[in-house]
């Protein structure tokens, strides 16, 4: 999976995954629902794939580098068979119409931008930045709400995780200096 050709594989099932998924389910799923049906198999292929590396992470101790990305993939597979069945018990809210791929491209440079600067601003100070930030390009501007969401976020990670399961976080340089 760690080479050229292993991601190219994981590539090609996951587009003919996705197209496969879309047939099958043309007559048994309606139409309004079913950008949501593919985005959430998307993400439980996706999910998957990033399960299936933890398994590749060193083990030293009781708590390994797996654990934190684990619980989130286990959060997020759960999120989705959810999203599925409402879905398929037409609970869900149905697709608007005419929808734009602008905001999910933004939202994906969003994300891009928060991986690359990981190594610089440290997990702490790039996840604040990326929560007010994504928040922000939501189109949510009630910045009371907002900052207490991004701070208690980050202090739920660092005494969770930093402080009582002892998972290192990346510092950045930023804090180095």
């Amino acid at each position: 999976m760690n080479s050229p050709m292993g991601l190219l594989g994981i590539i090609i099932v996951f587009i003919g995954f996705l197209i496969l998924c879309d047939f099958a389910t043309r007559k048994v799923l309606p139409k309004y629902y079913r950008g949501q049906f593919i985005v959430t198999l998307a993400l439980m292929y996706i999910s998957l794939v990033f399960l299936i590396i933890t398994y590749s992470f060193r083990k030293s101790g009781q708590v390994t580098a797996a654990m934190l990305p684990r619980l989130w993939i286990y959060g997020l597979l759960g999120c989705c068979i959810y999203t599925l069945v409402s879905i398929f018990r037409g609970k869900e809210t149905k697709d608007p119409e005419g929808g734009s791929f602008k905001m999910p491209l933004i939202y994906i440079g969003i994300c891009i931008a928060y991986v690359a600067l990981m190594p610089f601003l440290g997990f702490f100070i790039d996840s604040l930045v990326f929560l007010v930030v994504g928040i922000v390009v939501l189109k949510y501007y009630r910045w009371k709400v907002i900052v207490c969401i991004s701070i208690g976020w980050i202090a739920f990670n660092y005494f969770l995780f930093y402080k009582l399961f002892y998972v290192s976080f990346p510092q950045g340089i930023i804090l180095h200096l």
